[in-house]
């Protein structure tokens, strides 16, 4: 599956945040810079029969050992809106694999074709942040979870 690399603001209270246009990041005076990531929902390889979706961060300039706190949800669309299915919340290092990122998965139903996406909440514990959630790409995959 693509990553997707948004940008997660994690603003101090000080300066005004601006957005590096190449990467995404944001910046600002007494900032703390890192990135949420999210993969596209997917078949699971470790669960035969679900689909997944996985959030997790990296670091950019937060200081070595920061934990965050990160919410990954897996939404599927029923009737032309969106419904969450999945949630996971754990607090984990940055760098993403096993033990490093949240995992949401639902169980499929049937194999009627249905599109999912993913969605990421990163708060670095102790820091303020914006309240930014970005999204993986929308994916039609052979799975209902109703």
């Amino acid at each position: 599956s693509l990553t997707r690399e948004p940008a997660k603001t994690v603003s101090g209270l000080r300066g005004q945040p601006h957005t590096d246009s190449d990467s995404g990041t944001v910046h600002a005076a007494g900032v703390v810079a890192f990135q949420s990531m999210v993969d596209d929902p997917h078949h699971s390889k470790d669960v035969p029969g679900t689909v997944s979706v996985h959030g997790w961060w990296k670091r950019g300039n937060a200081k070595p050992g920061t934990k965050a706190l990160v919410e990954v949800s897996l939404q599927a669309k029923r009737n032309g809106t969106w419904v969450t299915v999945a949630r996971q919340r754990v607090t984990v290092a940055d760098g993403g694999g096993r033990g490093r990122r949240a995992v949401a998965a639902a169980k499929c139903r049937s194999s009627k074709q249905t599109w999912f996406r993913g969605q990421v909440d990163v708060d670095l514990i102790g820091v303020w942040d914006d309240r930014s959630r970005p999204f993986s790409r929308d994916v039609s995959l052979a799975c209902s979870p109703w």
